[in-house]
């Protein structure tokens, strides 16, 4: 009997179907991917299953138990643990009070029994394997930390199928491979897991069986040991996307950025010379510097030595708005806490960087701005609502298109993409690299910083290589593969 069931599920907003009778169901001791792209209806349907939404029709069994009108509360007695991708523990608190919050032990005056919950919390870890003091502040904690920290808190309210919604967006491979161990382990002792993942080779290696979904509606379930990544992305995407060749060699400008043997955090004496309108992916392993040179480059991160010259002028600024003002850009890698004000419009993410840049003007036209908004809107082919909308109602690809728009509607000549396609959909990903195509196509400079080396085949001219904070290697767009790469991204030349 399959631990959770949910049969004929649909689900209405305003007269649009979000969701069309849908069936999943997850087996005791399984890790089941929940696969799509965003906008498919996977949040519509597990805020459904945990009670945040009523669906309009279906069932849902859960344990050998109906739950007809299942709510918040009612879901998470039941044993279900939504952990998502926006982290929700408490960075104020110890470690260990975030285990017990809402569930403190207390003696009989009501004051909390502190030293019982700090070596249960140590005895959760322990069985858990997950080496974290019990004492720190969450906010010393790193972000693979506060993952583990929120589904040992699901556990120890003895969870029986976690959710977990992009739990590896922010981890370096090492923390992936560990959070596995640890979800094989829990599986193995009859936990089941929810998987939701846009990385196909994480799919393929932690899940068991997976349902796909596209605009709502039921496309395929199976084993993944009876299916591949190409048959899985053409079910999310259909045909259009998969396989499809990106890159187009174009002819190149004169040299417009170099890098003099520039040091700071992390990386040391970089030597680079990029030319106007070439497209440079840097990679290496989690840590390898590539990230820091970018903060650097655009001046979140103080130099510590050498020189930034664009387009003949040396950079000196020791702020971001000194950068922007010489028509530097950039894509943080956490989009949530470096790129989205969640409390501001689309339109006034979208103005943001041009009103940094210009604040000698003392007045914002808004008729203006959104005459500026709606050509860029149109031109990146960003699928939004009214601009007067909230940017959190957007899904992470439109995001992203809107923090490019962000950049043209600024002017930036040179662009800095880290990680650019975190947390973001197969075939928002493809949209993504072919704006990249044709922003370089229109002189736009670019530095791209990823892990993934086919989002590099895609679009990059050249591959450096990073490793311990300095260049090992450069490849052509033509020698780009995963066994050479990965050969210099961990030394074993």
């Amino acid at each position: 009997m399959a631990l959770l069931e949910m049969s004929h599920v649909s689900k209405s907003f305003g007269g649009v179907k979000a969701l069309t009778d849908i069936h999943i169901s997850v087996e005791e001791g399984e890790i089941h991917a929940l696969l799509g792209e965003n906008g498919a209806g996977k949040s519509t349907l597990m805020n459904i299953l945990t009670g945040v939404i009523p669906a309009d029709s279906g069932t849902i069994s859960f344990n050998g138990k109906d739950y007809p009108n299942p709510t918040i509360q009612g879901m998470e007695a039941a044993g279900i643990a939504f952990v998502h991708q926006e982290l929700n523990v408490i960075n104020d608190l110890t470690v260990s009070d975030n285990i017990f919050l809402c569930r403190e032990l207390r003696n009989k005056l009501g004051i909390i029994r502190k030293n019982e919950q700090i070596e249960k919390t140590k005895q959760l870890f322990s069985d858990l394997g997950v080496n974290i003091d019990p004492y720190v502040m969450v906010s010393e904690l790193k972000t693979s930390e506060k993952q583990l920290l929120e589904i040992c808190r699901a556990l120890y309210a003895d969870a029986k199928l976690l959710i977990l919604d992009e739990p590896t967006t922010a981890l370096s491979n090492d923390e992936i491979d560990h959070l596995f161990g640890i979800l094989r382990n829990l599986k193995a002792k009859g936990k089941s897991f929810i998987f939701i993942s846009h990385k196909m080779p994480e799919i393929f290696a932690i899940a068991d069986r997976y349902t796909v979904m596209r605009n709502g509606e039921f496309i395929s379930s199976g084993y993944i040991k009876d299916t591949n990544p190409h048959a899985i992305t053409s079910d999310m995407v259909g045909s259009q996307y998969v396989d499809a060749e990106v890159y187009v060699p174009r002819e190149l400008g004169e040299t417009y950025l170099e890098l003099k043997k520039l040091s700071g955090q992390g990386f040391h004496e970089v030597d680079l010379t990029v030319k106007k309108g070439e497209i440079v992916a840097f990679t290496g392993l989690a840590g390898c510097g590539a990230s820091e040179l970018m903060q650097t480059m655009f001046g979140a991160l103080p130099a510590e030595g050498g020189k930034m010259i664009l387009d003949g002028r040396e950079l000196n600024g020791s702020s971001i708005a000194a950068f922007m003002k010489n028509s530097v850009g950039m894509l943080p890698a956490n989009r949530k806490e470096n790129s989205v004000v969640p409390d501001m419009s689309i339109l006034e993410n979208f103005y943001l960087a041009e009103h940094v840049v210009s604040a000698n003007k003392p007045f914002i036209n808004i008729k203006t701005e959104n005459e500026r908004y709606l050509y860029q809107k149109e031109k990146l082919n960003v699928k939004a609502p009214e601009s007067s909308n909230s940017i959190s109602s957007l899904s992470g690809g439109n995001q992203q298109k809107v923090f490019l728009a962000r950049w043209m509607n600024m002017g930036a000549d040179l662009l800095l993409f880290d990680n650019p396609t975190q947390g973001v959909d197969v075939g928002a990903k493809e949209e993504i690299y072919k704006l990249i195509l044709q922003f370089a196509k229109d002189g736009k400079t670019i530095l791209l910083n990823t892990l993934e080396i086919p989002e590099i085949q895609k679009v990059a001219d050249r591959c450096i290589v990073f490793y311990e904070g300095r260049i090992v290697k450069v490849f052509d767009h033509s020698e780009v593969n995963e066994h050479d790469v990965m050969l210099y991204s961990t030394n074993a030349i």
